[in-house]
């Protein structure tokens, strides 16, 4: 059975917003970690 029918047309709301909540926390992750790899570097650069 096709998750769709099983869920229901509000269980499958839900999916897709955890869905969506679960990019955004990686898409959050991936800017962080490359501003943290930046960010050192650059405050160096600058005083140095």
């Amino acid at each position: 059975m096709r998750a769709q029918q099983r869920l229901g047309e509000a269980g499958m709301r839900n999916l897709k917003r955890l869905m969506r909540l679960v990019l955004a926390i990686a898409a959050v992750e991936f800017v962080l970690n490359g501003t943290g790899d930046i960010w050192p570097r650059m405050s160096v650069d600058q005083s140095g």
